[in-house]
């Protein structure tokens, strides 16, 4: 009693957490009991892939998230994912694929496996991860003069339109 408290939701793959509970954190001067609510939930990012040269190759998306254990939860059956089919009239190719709502996504491109990018949303060797909140559209633009090289960092990727920016 008259300590200090504090309290964290939990990652629950496929629960997202409806809102932080008032008594999260607080003073202890009788029994606390603190609840999380979580709804279920999956996610489906919409995602635009394009070359940004005159590179043809229909590109391959890998995805996955990790559940609050850290295990890996992959979108696809199988190395090395979807191919990419049928791009717009602008050269994009649209695909929404699944995630277990409230985690983070990750996401490879590659060229029917080789070569491949690195793990988008690994950040200094931490799994990070590309927020649904922030991204729940997100468009890839693989920059085609830097393909297989530069460590595997080769695409870009926005939350908005990089053709409608100017």
């Amino acid at each position: 009693y008259g300590e200090s408290y504090t309290t964290e939701p939990l990652t629950i793959a496929y629960y997202k957490l409806n809102e932080m509970p008032a008594n999260a954190s607080g003073v202890a001067n009788k029994k606390i009991v603190v609840n999380y609510w979580y709804s279920y939930s999956v996610a489906s990012p919409k995602m635009h892939v394009k070359h940004s040269g005159d590179q043809t190759w229909a590109p391959y998306l890998w995805a996955w998230a990790y559940d609050g254990a850290g295990q890996a939860i992959n979108c696809y059956d199988g190395w090395p994912g979807l191919m990419l089919t049928n791009p717009d009239e602008d050269g994009w190719y649209d695909v929404t694929f699944p995630i277990p709502g409230g985690l983070n996504y990750y996401f490879i491109i590659s060229n029917n496996a080789n070569p491949q990018t690195k793990d988008y949303g690994v950040v200094n060797g931490q799994n990070v991860g590309i927020s649904y909140d922030d991204y729940p559209e997100i468009w890839v633009v693989i920059q085609d003069d830097l393909v297989g090289k530069n460590n595997g960092d080769w695409c870009k990727y926005y939350n908005y339109n990089p053709d409608l920016a100017n």
